[in-house]
């Protein structure tokens, strides 16, 4: 004769099992992470030799690709940068895309820069502040606080564009800073002067705007 459980039992005996089935652990939410994303200001590089142009933005960070329309860049430096996409002054993550978009040297057109006197002039008027007849005179001056005696030459760009060639390499800033030196005490004397490119033994070109 089989005996019945006790109603109570078959009640405590339910609750264990319902217990065990659902007694799995709801997993916790990863925390949010907070890295921030370090972005980078797009270098106005227009009108200066695509390969110059790309290595300048390659060092602010960025990668950087051509567009170049229909034809393909080949060799960089038979280009000429006309824009960016991010435009210049914008800024963009570091490391991210900056597409180059390049023309081809017409090697056929006219020049403007090649009868221009702007970089004459210039010179000209940057010997005539410091009061001498050349910037190898400067060599050794303890006052003198920029790297201008290595200064071995004057270069027509573009309209409003000069570049000058100095015998040793500089950081961006030291390049920066002989631009705005030139700018600064020739302006008054040629106005027309909007920009100095700085050209380091590296090869690598640096824009001052006046």
């Amino acid at each position: 004769m089989h005996r019945r459980l006790p109603a109570l039992a078959l009640v405590i005996a339910a609750t264990i099992s319902l217990a065990a089935c659902g007694s799995t652990t709801a997993a916790e939410p990863a925390p949010a992470t907070s890295d921030a994303v370090e972005t980078v200001t797009v270098d106005d590089v227009a009108g200066q030799n695509a390969k110059d142009a790309a290595a300048a933005l390659t060092e602010a960070g960025f990668v950087t690709e051509y567009d170049a329309g229909d034809e393909t860049v080949i060799i960089a430096s038979n280009w000429t940068a006309d824009s960016t996409t991010p435009a210049a002054g914008e800024s963009a993550p570091k490391g991210s895309t900056v597409v180059l978009h390049v023309s081809k040297h017409d090697d056929s057109a006219t020049d403007p820069a090649a009868t221009s006197d702007l970089a004459a002039r210039t010179e000209a008027a940057y010997l005539a502040a410091w009061g001498v007849s050349s910037l190898t005179e400067l060599a050794g001056d303890p006052s003198v606080t920029v790297k201008v005696a290595g200064i071995t030459q004057w270069e027509d760009v573009s309209v409003g564009t000069i570049r000058v060639y100095v015998q040793e390499n500089l950081t961006r800033d030291e390049a920066k800073t002989v631009g705005q030196n030139i700018w600064g005490l020739t302006h008054d004397v040629v106005p027309d002067l909007t920009t100095v490119v700085v050209r380091g033994a590296d090869g690598v070109d640096v824009n001052y705007f006046g």
